[in-house]
């Protein structure tokens, strides 16, 4: 990432929250820390007497000398083993006062005045702020059309010369753009996904894109838009057919509706093991040999959605990237020469918007960072249903929780 290398720094962060001296004593612990915790010793806040960063004030700590010990650099030994962790460090400071920047332009925290009066008088701060939180709506067309375009597991050789996409679990605010800063800017969600897939037509030489969005947090007026997708000349090369359902991912949708058949489907930020969500039944929905793929805010929550599609047999072979992590003879892992192979690595086409963990304060993530792609080969057909588990608890919303976007 450009913004990144920008800052001196190669790689983000992602997992910094100091956690092993506390998984020594309190191997069960399950505190916010940072939040609803002291994000040095783990201890609960049980008073007001509460201390903040004083530079980004987003990471809480019981006492002056706990906030110090974890900016402390030099702590680095836990025990026997070594925390790699760096804590709340320079670095992770100043990323996260920008994530004050770029939650203050997209209206998400209304009440930090300091901010918004800051910016004010920055002009420079805000323009760059726009343009992490652009870059990060931008991320989703971006990463569907120049994944497909580019990957050789997503070779099209469609006849009808139409290409059906299914964007399964899509939500209001991150595939549609339902955001106060877009806009501001008059950026429009649909010219943007036009702009992004008309190479992709004009190479493939597809006559039609048609690009479904279901789930239960698309808009509850579904979407019905046509584009014409044109070439770098200005030519036309194509359109693009967008409908959006709100609704669960189900086989009775796709019959009622007649709903064409995806020739790839999508997820973004799924979270296959969340444990609010039940994607068992709306998995099975889609036929065996459909080709999907799948981005993730993290590195772990990469992982763990694949270890989701491995355990349900939903998928064959582990990615080359993953095999010595799950380290099993039992796993066969894709050949690594093997173009049209399963693959996870990261998403050289997500934003610059670094976020806030919702869990442990000191963590990091970029939404759409990291990417899983691969065949679906499920022995199941079960009718499907992507539902919530528990209608009444938003807590893993897209919306409202950080840690889920």
């Amino acid at each position: 990432m450009d913004f990144l290398r920008s800052l001196g720094m190669e790689d983000l962060p992602e997992q910094q929250t100091r956690t092993m001296h506390l998984m020594a004593r309190h191997p069960e612990f399950s505190l916010q820390l940072g939040f609803d915790a002291c994000c040095a010793c783990g201890e609960q806040f049980t008073s007001s007497t509460i201390v903040d960063c004083p530079q980004c004030q987003r990471v809480s700590y019981c006492s002056e000398a706990c906030r110090k010990q974890d900016a402390d650099a030099g702590m680095s030994c836990s025990g026997e083993e070594e925390e790699s962790a760096m804590g709340h460090s320079s670095i992770i400071c100043t990323l996260l006062r920008l994530c004050n920047h770029d939650e203050a332009v997209n209206e998400e925290t209304k009440d930090d005045k300091t901010t918004q009066s800051q910016l004010e008088k920055d002009t420079t701060a805000k323009e760059a702020a726009m343009d992490r939180v652009r870059s990060e709506f931008e991320s989703y067309p971006a990463t569907l059309a120049n994944v497909i375009l580019q990957g050789p597991l997503y070779s099209i050789h469609n006849q009808h010369k139409n290409l059906v996409i299914h964007i399964i679990g899509a939500s209001q605010d991150a595939e549609f753009w339902d955001s106060p800063c877009m806009m501001k800017q008059q950026q429009n969600v649909w010219n943007a996904y036009a702009d992004a897939l008309a190479e992709l037509a004009e190479t493939k030489r597809l006559d039609t894109i048609e690009l479904l969005f279901v789930g239960p947090e698309c808009p509850k007026q579904n979407v019905q838009e046509t584009r014409k997708l044109k070439s770098a000349e200005g030519g036309t090369v194509g359109d693009l057919m967008v409908k959006s359902y709100h609704s669960e991912y189900t086989t009775e949708l796709l019959q009622q509706e007649q709903l064409s058949k995806a020739d790839i489907v999508v997820f973004h930020n799924p979270g296959f093991t969340c444990p609010d969500y039940d994607w068992t039944n709306a998995l099975a929905a889609i036929p065996k040999g459909t080709p999907f793929l799948l981005t993730t805010n993290t590195e772990l929550e990469g992982i763990a959605d694949c270890q989701y599609l491995l355990d349900n047999d939903l998928i064959q072979q582990v990615p080359p990237m993953l095999a010595e992590i799950f380290g099993d003879e039992q796993v066969p892992s894709a050949n690594p020469d093997d173009e049209k192979g399963p693959f996870f690595n990261e998403n050289p086409f997500c934003g610059n918007r670094v976020r806030q963990s919702g869990t442990m304060a000191n963590d990091l993530f970029v939404k759409n960072r990291w990417m899983l792609g691969g065949v679906l080969a499920s022995k199941s057909q079960q009718p499907p249903n992507k539902r919530l588990v528990t209608e009444s608890s938003r807590g893993n919303s897209k919306a409202k929780n950080p840690a889920l976007i």
